[in-house]
């Protein structure tokens, strides 16, 4: 008798947890409708800009992950209506599985309270990090396209140049020497070259960007070539890029004019008068690929977000609870 009565508060109190549960997962519902919202803003940002940038699916698996608990709950109260009308003729045998079911449940109670107090806003500083990045990207892809075609032009006028003098230096048996500004115009090319692929590569954020820093890049670069009728285009889409970013976000100009002031003492790089004219060459190059944004210095600050370890935490809870529904 005090086995069956032993049963039946077993029974009771896997039933108790199993509500208590449902009740916790309730009031996930809404950090989830909060997070919803969250991925509706940004998603619309990334259509504004028109950008390709890191898209974060946390707030899907969030989703997926408690659909997944919820779907067990259910087949937890099942579980229990099984168990009772099959092992009535055996009370040790029930007394053990509502146990151990007992024992997963308080776990998994005590798992999703702590769950249910995780702050879960970073997502969203997460995603507005990446479409910053997007912006950036987007920003360097249109210059790098211009750069990259000046270059390229002198280049061309440099090999040529190069060209006439190998056959001037072979008739008069001149010894050649190095074209240092040839090689320096090469590798500018080969640096943007890089960075494009790079960028078209859509990698997750390894720093944080500030929007203000990216607009003062986008001023300085306006100030020196809106006026290159040969990159009309371009330069179009890098003020409408201009534009996009005033109306999205708030922009302190007193911190703009500081940034663009702060930029410019940074580029004005000063140049010994006793390097030799190789070392002059490549400095300049150095120089042109460090101001626009093809060398990058600075060590990588990528944002973290807590959502990874709370979608983990459920999943684990729900493959405990998956692990009761096989006994």
């Amino acid at each position: 008798m005090k086995k069956l009565e032993y049963y039946e508060d077993g029974k009771i109190q896997s039933k108790q947890i199993v509500s208590n549960i449902s009740n916790t997962l309730k009031q996930l519902n809404w950090q989830i409708s909060e997070l919803k919202k969250s991925k509706k803003r940004t998603d619309e940002l990334i259509k504004k800009f028109d950008i390709n940038c890191y898209k974060y699916n946390l707030v899907d698996e969030m989703i997926l992950s408690k659909e997944r608990l919820e779907q067990n709950i259910k087949k937890i109260l099942n579980k229990l209506n099984y168990i009772n009308s099959n092992n009535s003729n055996n009370p040790q045998l029930m007394i053990k599985k509502v146990d151990y079911i007992n024992d997963i449940l308080n776990n998994s109670e005590l798992q999703l309270k702590s769950v249910n107090k995780e702050k879960l806003d970073e997502i969203e500083k997460l995603q507005l990090n990446a479409i910053k990045k997007g912006i950036y990207d987007k920003f360097m892809l249109i210059k790098s396209e211009i750069d990259r075609d000046k270059i390229k032009e002198k280049f061309d006028k440099r090999r040529g140049t190069s060209y006439f003098r190998k056959l001037i230096n072979k008739f008069f048996e001149i010894e050649e020497k190095p074209d240092s500004k040839k090689e320096n115009l090469f590798m500018q090319i080969h640096e943007i070259d890089k960075v494009r692929e790079e960028i078209l590569k859509n990698k997750e954020p390894a720093r944080e960007y500030r929007i203000v820093e990216i607009l003062a890049e986008i001023e300085i670069y306006l100030s020196e070539n809106e006026f290159d009728n040969n990159y009309q285009d371009q330069l179009r889409k890098i003020k409408e890029l201009k534009q996009n970013i005033n109306t999205a976000f708030s922009i302190d100009n007193q911190k703009l004019k500081q940034e663009v002031l702060n930029k410019k003492q940074v580029r004005l790089l000063a140049t010994s008068k006793k390097q030799s004219k190789a070392t002059k060459e490549r400095q300049k190059t150095i120089e042109f690929l460090t101001k626009n944004g093809y060398i990058v210095n600075g060590e990588s600050n990528p944002i973290k977000s807590r959502m990874i370890t709370v979608i983990k935490k459920i999943n684990t809870i729900s493959e405990s609870i998956e692990k009761v529904l096989k006994i």
